[in-house]
Parts: C-alpha cells; structure tokens; sequence
C-alpha cells in the first residue's frame, strides 16, 4: 500500500493496477503539488505504517531536517509518529538549504537518503552527528 499527500505521485499511479493507492485528500499546495492541511493530517494520524518516506526543503546537521510551510512539520510528525520507520529523501542541494520551519534532527530519522554528488565534508559530518546516510 502507498500512502502519499502528492497530487504528482496519485496522477504517476494511476495506470500502475497492480499498486493499492490511498491520496490523502486535503487542500492542494500548488506550489509543492500535494495535498495539505486538517483533511490530510486527519488521514495521516489514522494510519499505520511500516516505512514513511518524505522530503524537506532544506537539511542540515545543526538544523535539521527543514520546511518552507508550517503545516509540513504537523503532517510528518504525525506521519513519523504512526511509522515503524521514517526516512528522509533529499537530494545533496537540500544541504545548502536552510527553511524556517524544522521539521526533525536528522538522527531521528531511520536514515537520509540522498544522490551521490553528497560532499565528502558534509557526509562527514552527518556521520559525526549521528546520521545514518543512504545513496
């Protein structure tokens, strides 16, 4: 089963038959394409996961995993709090990001998975802090 708030992944899905697909539902954020607010934070808080994978606009050994919008922090913390295990996607530009709203510290994630143009010094320090890092 895949679980998603992005409005890209449901429309991505839809020819795949073979894939169970709940959207959440909710108020679509045009500028990140997925489904926000009460509506898919209600979704997400009756669920059960065994991974979650989500994303954020910026990362950061000091700051954290970190979001341009308000409402992402609720809707992965409720998504982290019904997971076995959480990962982070963020590609390596994300390191050079810092957004207002932290999300988490790395460490709590079950990993962060990133491409593998990652800077030595920046996965040196991630590892240093802690932080399980997949390419």
């Amino acid at each position: 089963v895949i679980v998603t708030l992005s409005a890209t992944v449901c429309h991505e899905l839809c020819g795949c038959a073979h894939l169970r697909v709940i959207c959440t539902g909710g108020e679509l954020n045009h500028s990140l394409n997925l489904l926000g607010g009460s509506l898919a934070l209600e979704a997400i808080s009756k669920l059960n996961f065994s991974e979650a994978f989500v994303s954020a606009g910026g990362a950061s050994p000091s700051h954290g995993a970190t979001t341009w919008e308000s409402d992402i922090v609720k809707i992965v913390s409720a998504a982290k709090a019904r997971a076995q295990r959480t990962y982070l996607l963020v590609d390596a530009s994300k390191f050079t990001k810092l957004a207002p709203h932290t999300i988490a510290p790395l460490h709590e994630f079950a990993g962060v998975i990133t491409d593998a143009s990652l800077p030595a010094a920046t996965r040196k320090a991630l590892a240093a802090a802690g932080v399980n890092v997949l390419t």
